[in-house]
């Protein structure tokens, strides 16, 4: 036994040494998690019954991507959320109008998530675009609507 007690010892020490490196390579946190994957954690947006979801890419500084909803009647609270893969840092526009003219939410929002508040039965219209117009901003993306109030459909309106 006294000859196996050093091993034991150093092997004891070994593992546990060991364990803190797994750690880095296994953090505890998702947005520590998504930092060394090289990806944006922002979490939940809120709870919420129905959600949907779509994803995408944008390939070059003047491309962009129109997606709408319709809401329930009453007044609702919508939340938006997305996230940026690899390159991409989205800006979003929202606005009740296809055109992004007028009635409009946010404009050129980067920060995820926002929320708005919808009174009746309406299309809400959702641009996703490459922050400041520039290709470096480009790449794959996901956004996310929820609320509490009907099913939620996220489609492609362009």
């Amino acid at each position: 036994m006294k000859r196996f007690l050093p091993l034991l010892i150093v092997s004891f020490l070994f593992i546990t040494s060991c364990a803190q490196g797994w750690n880095i390579v296994f953090p505890d946190s998702s947005s520590e998690l998504s930092k060394k994957t090289g990806t944006n954690y922002t979490g939940a947006t809120s709870s919420y019954r129905y959600s949907d979801y779509v994803t995408g890419t944008l390939y070059n500084g003047g491309s962009y991507t129109v997606y709408r909803f319709l809401t329930s009647s009453g007044t609702n609270t919508y939340y938006l959320n997305w996230e940026n893969f690899g390159t991409a840092r989205l800006a979003v526009d929202v606005s009740e109008s296809s055109s992004f003219s007028s009635n409009n939410f946010y404009s050129g929002s980067v920060t995820s998530p926002i929320s708005i508040r919808v009174t009746g039965s309406r299309y809400i219209y959702i641009k996703v675009r490459p922050a400041n117009g520039s290709s470096s901003n480009t790449g794959n993306y996901k956004l996310t609507v929820g609320g509490n109030s009907g099913s939620i459909s996220l489609t492609r309106y362009n």
